[in-house]
């Protein structure tokens, strides 16, 4: 380890190459607020091969700042984080974006928050499944395979709500899907997308 006796950090540095100089400033900004700055800069020498690990270091340290602020803890000496390499483990911060609990995504109302905010069409969507054949599935896929064994499936040419009425009817009016849905019901079915060429006016 070199000597910092009798030596200002200015003078330190200086002899360190001049990207390693510019890139220790940007790091000791971050906000160091205790400790030597001469003793950094040896340690900064030592524990820095290159640029890209600089840059890592300089971006790990602004997280390690921003972490102590938020749980009001001091932060170690510069000296002492460098020559630990603590840039290794330091933990992202949290984000500072708000996120809006009362909309979904879609931009429908939330009705559950665990375990995200979603309506109750994307929670069923994503979430629900049902007890079939001593399984739990998905209930879009129990209810494709249903459509299916009742032989109703897409006819060639049929538009989303052509087929989506056809169900209905053969079932009776007990199918129970949001508004907009056809497109999704043909999708359980088919398990594929649906061709420009299939969809029609309703």
């Amino acid at each position: 380890m070199k000597s910092v006796t009798g030596k200002t950090s200015d003078q330190l540095l200086k002899q360190l190459p001049e990207w390693k100089q510019h890139r220790f400033k940007e790091f000791w900004l971050v906000g160091w607020r205790s400790g030597s700055k001469q003793q950094a800069v040896v340690s900064w020498e030592r524990a820095i091969p290159d640029i890209q690990t600089a840059d890592l270091v300089i971006e790990r340290a602004k997280e390690y700042e921003k972490n102590c602020r938020r749980k009001n803890i001091p932060k170690t000496m510069a000296a002492t984080w460098l020559n630990q390499a603590r840039w290794e483990d330091v933990p992202k911060p949290k984000s500072d974006a708000v996120v809006d609990a009362t909309y979904c995504g879609c931009g429908k109302e939330v009705a559950v928050l665990h375990p995200e905010p979603l309506c109750c069409k994307c929670y069923a969507d994503k979430y629900s499944t049902q007890k079939f054949e001593g399984h739990s599935v998905p209930y879009k896929r129990v209810l494709g395979n249903q459509l299916k064994k009742m032989n109703l499936v897409p006819e060639n040419g049929e538009t989303n709500e052509s087929y989506w009425n056809r169900c209905r009817e053969r079932l009776g009016g007990s199918l129970r899907l949001g508004p907009g849905r056809q497109e999704g019901l043909r999708q359980m079915v088919t398990g594929e997308g649906v061709h420009a060429d299939s969809e029609g006016g309703g």
